[in-house]
């Protein structure tokens, strides 16, 4: 808040009667900024004031990627940055440590010490003083790496997802420390399977399908199954016809 905004302002009243909002704004959300910083003494992300002069609380969040030299990571990075960008744009979400970029965020060949030892350092560095909120995780052994960090330093456990709904991490979800994983049923992928065997051995060809995916040369043709998003909520419907995973899901 410089001088010269002080008498623009006075300025502005002088000849008009009124203060000019946009300064207003700028100087309620500056005074407003300053008390909460004071009172929370947070150095983190701190509530803002919108144009609607409505307080709107940040939630910090910190990205994981996985393997650079895996074709799949970027892809999987890039459809949960296509949900989370608009809410980082727009100050819902905050990623304190900054690191946005799927080469900051990939963790080099999947390995879960490599990701717990990242997330090591960035609550050192970001979080001393504030508690984060939830974590993009590619995979359920990245997942308990980046919860079992938290837990080291004192976090409260985030919100956490993860993918391939291991045995281990499956028994996290129903305890409540992992909050998600995404299950791939396998029977589905095996019918599918082998309704295409079946039609090209019945000299029909492959079956038709609308979806593709550009591999950077052309559009292949694919056979698009839906993943299942497992929480503690749903997990049983989940695994209602699956016993070794039921048998997981225990008080």
């Amino acid at each position: 808040f410089k001088t010269s905004d002080c008498i623009t302002l006075h300025t502005a009243y002088h000849f008009t009667g009124r203060y000019p909002y946009p300064l207003c704004f700028h100087v309620l959300k500056l005074l407003l900024s300053t008390s909460i910083s004071c009172k929370s003494g947070s150095t983190g992300p701190l509530p803002y004031w919108n144009q609607d002069f409505e307080l709107v609380s940040q939630l910090p969040i910190e990205l994981f990627g996985g393997g650079p030299a895996d074709p799949n990571a970027p892809n999987f990075f890039k459809g949960a940055m296509s949900v989370l960008q608009p809410l980082i744009d727009d100050g819902t979400l905050v990623v304190v440590s900054g690191q946005t970029d799927f080469t900051q965020c990939a963790t080099v060949d999947w390995d879960n010490s490599k990701a717990q030892s990242r997330m090591d350092a960035i609550l050192a560095g970001n979080y001393s003083d504030i508690e984060i909120d939830g974590v993009l995780s590619p995979n359920d052994g990245i997942a308990r790496a980046i919860i079992t960090s938290c837990e080291n330093a004192g976090q409260p456990i985030p919100v956490v997802s993860g993918l391939d709904a291991e045995n281990e991490s499956v028994e996290w979800v129903w305890s409540g420390r992992q909050y998600s994983t995404v299950a791939k049923p396998t029977n589905a992928l095996v019918g599918e399977t082998v309704s295409i065997i079946d039609s090209l051995l019945g000299g029909n060809g492959m079956p038709a399908t609308d979806v593709t995916a550009n591999n950077g040369v052309i559009d292949v043709p694919i056979y698009e199954l839906p993943p299942v998003v497992v929480t503690k909520e749903n997990a049983k419907e989940v695994f209602a016809d699956d016993p070794d995973r039921m048998a997981l899901l225990t008080d």
